[in-house]
């Protein structure tokens, strides 16, 4: 379900990489994600479907890069911000006080407001990716 929610079209024009991404590739990246401690993949459910994916990557800085992404099915049903709230709420739990950061397409007004009602600051942006951030603190999401 992560392949076909990935290959989705809306996905693919906000994706840093537009192209379809062929079964294979998707086995090879999934199996190293899984493996990799650096990376978390958590699947978002809602009524007992799973609805999304929030993947979180640790960067050489320290920082948590975090994208989320809905199934097309549930888009549409104002589960994005608490999505990506819960997303940052395991986090937290896992790593204690991080900064979680996210890069955004200028372009995808959708994913802005998601990042800033989930309370996500704009730090800067280039002409064609905005960067939000975000520090999670133990017990204040």
């Amino acid at each position: 379900m992560i392949w076909e929610w990935r290959n989705d079209e809306t996905t693919r024009a906000v994706s840093g990489k537009k192209a379809i991404v062929p079964w294979e590739g998707h086995e090879v990246w999934f199996a190293s994600a899984l493996a990799d401690p650096k990376r978390h993949l958590l699947i978002a459910s809602h009524g007992g479907q799973q609805v999304g994916v929030v993947r979180l990557d640790k960067q050489t800085t320290g920082d948590w890069l975090v994208s989320i992404n809905l199934a097309p099915a549930a888009r549409g049903r104002g589960l994005g911000t608490p999505t990506l709230v819960a997303g940052c709420a395991w986090l937290e739990t896992v790593v204690g006080e991080s900064r979680v950061i996210a890069d955004i397409r200028r372009e995808n007004a959708l994913s802005i407001r998601i990042f800033k009602s989930a309370g996500f600051r704009a730090t800067n942006g280039g002409s064609e990716w905005l960067r939000y951030e975000k520090v999670i603190h133990r017990g204040r999401q």
